[in-house]
């Protein structure tokens, strides 16, 4: 037998990468594709542009292609995975009728009526959340078009292979999703909810399933071999955690991307009644991950570096690095807790904040950028450990290990920090492209190159180790002082004032 590849396809908010993978997991080479920005025309908006995922991943599939020295006909199978939580109207022609609506996206369609009170309360709230349900108020006229409702992945799995599927496993949100039987609803009270009628849901398969075969326009506008399937996966943050390994309950992950996610794996359907935490659907029936989460997490890493390090550009260039890695370097030689300066993350608050915003705490004359810059490190991962402990609260349970991946983990801050402010052994995933990963492993299995997901893991992961980053007791100690006695304060009492703050510069841009 030939060699086989497998390709992992991650459509992220600010790009799509695609990773070409050999049957032992290692990286054989990668094509990105940047997004543009995404779109605010008002306050808590957040939309892409119509076509953006799909150029993206034009783009990352000719820069990947270009590089691979080996045979197409070798690539055996093509595992598809995107961003969770946005959401598009298509009509007959699988044209997009709006611009998709980002999961960072925080309007909700407050005027829709109240529901019984003994229905589920997981669509009390879904109701509000719906992009269905906001279009139908103040879109109506794309609300009466739409032939189908789709995720990111959904609706390029129709630009490849010309069918409208989609993985069940990254259905999140305001969708009509069993979650306890791992299929659509069957009764038609929550399609009424959340505004979608029955057929226009995309069929949903599981993770490694076919979703079909890349077509002849697809093969020509992407690069992909004509014929080639394409399996489904899971959402992007499932992804990571499969692909770091991360697959059996007890285990635990972060993922230091643009949102941060400290993940939980387990095999009961648990929810949380004031939504300290979500549940999501994994690799395979009955496993779950249960997410606390930051919205806007590593996204913070980028706002900082284009509007306070463009100087460093031209440095970075020069030792062939990038301006994250100068900025980490610089950050190194600040001591933990950055002299006194704390950050909390809110540029966008979380649901049962909504009022936050982001506050630098505690400025004088020894800061400079590197303290701002590690300040900021530091305060996503003490907010990501406040969180994290109502949601350990909340299921009775506690985080024991910790396995770091996503770009952020390529910080030797944000690693170390993460150690001494969980006060637990951290390893550093082996790769940070944990998500393409764990999509050509769900191509792997689809295709039958691995019976099992175990085993495909085993093969494609192992035990691979980069780095383990023991927590410093002495930073440990400071930073659970700072989050007792600061951090965890500062929100009770700057909520007033973030009221006041809203009401008078709401309308301003």
């Amino acid at each position: 037998m030939g060699k086989r590849y497998f390709i992992g396809i991650d459509s992220g908010t600010q790009s799509t990468r695609v990773i070409i993978f050999d049957e032992q997991g290692k990286q054989i080479c990668k094509g990105v594709g940047k997004h543009p920005p995404l779109i605010h025309d008002q306050l808590n908006w957040a939309e892409h542009g119509e076509y953006d995922a799909w150029y993206g991943l034009c783009d990352a599939t000719r820069s990947a292609l270009d590089q691979f020295t080996g045979d197409k006909k070798e690539i055996a199978a093509i595992g598809l995975s995107s961003q969770r939580g946005t959401v598009m109207a298509v009509d007959r022609a699988g044209s997009p009728l709006q611009r998709p609506i980002s999961w960072m996206d925080a309007r909700l369609a407050l005027e829709m009526p109240p529901m019984p009170e003994n229905c589920d309360p997981w669509y009390k709230f879904c109701r509000f959340y719906s992009k269905a349900n906001w279009c139908k108020l103040h879109r109506p006229e794309a609300f009466e078009a739409a032939y189908k409702w789709l995720t990111i992945g959904g609706y390029l799995a129709y630009r490849l292979c010309g069918v409208y599927k989609d993985t069940i496993s990254n259905q999140t949100g305001a969708w009509p999703v069993d979650r306890e039987n791992w299929c659509l609803e069957k009764e038609d009270w929550p399609y009424e909810c959340v505004g979608i009628r029955r057929d226009q849901m995309a069929e949903m398969v599981f993770p490694g399933e076919l979703l079909g075969k890349v077509t002849r326009d697809g093969a020509k506008l992407t690069g992909f071999p004509e014929g080639c399937p394409v399996y489904a996966s899971m959402g992007d943050k499932q992804c990571e955690t499969l692909g770091a390994g991360v697959i059996h309950p007890g285990q635990s992950y972060i993922t230091l991307g643009t949102s941060v996610q400290l993940s939980l794996v387990g095999d009961k359907m648990l929810s949380s009644p004031d939504r300290n935490f979500l549940t999501y659907l994994c690799y395979q029936p009955k496993i779950y991950q249960y997410e606390a989460s930051l919205v806007k997490g590593y996204w913070l890493v980028s706002w900082f570096r284009e509007q306070l390090a463009k100087d460093l550009e031209g440095g970075a260039k020069a030792i062939d690095a990038n301006v994250e890695a100068l900025l980490d370097m610089e950050a190194q030689k600040i001591p933990a807790g950055s002299a006194g300066l704390i950050t909390v993350p809110d540029w966008q608050g979380p649901r049962n904040r909504a009022n936050a915003k982001g506050v630098i705490l505690g400025f004088d004359e020894r800061h400079g950028r590197a303290h701002m810059f590690r300040s900021m490190i530091e305060g996503i991962s003490m907010a990501l450990r406040v969180t994290t402990d109502v949601m350990c609260k909340e299921m009775g349970t506690s985080v024991t290990s910790l396995r770091v991946g996503g770009g952020g983990s390529r910080s030797q801050v944000a690693m170390q920090s993460t150690a001494d402010i969980f006060n637990i052994p951290t390893v550093r995933a082996h790769t940070s492209e944990t998500c393409s990963l764990g999509a050509a492993i769900c191509a792997a299995v689809g295709s039958g190159a691995y019976p099992s997901f175990q085993e495909a893991v085993d093969r494609m992961v192992g035990d691979n180790i980069t780095d383990i980053f023991q927590p410093i007791p002495e930073n440990h100690a400071l930073y659970q002082g700072l989050m007792d006695k600061v951090y965890r304060k500062i929100y009770p009492m700057m909520s007033p004032v973030f009221d006041d703050l809203l009401a008078l510069t709401k309308d301003h841009r």
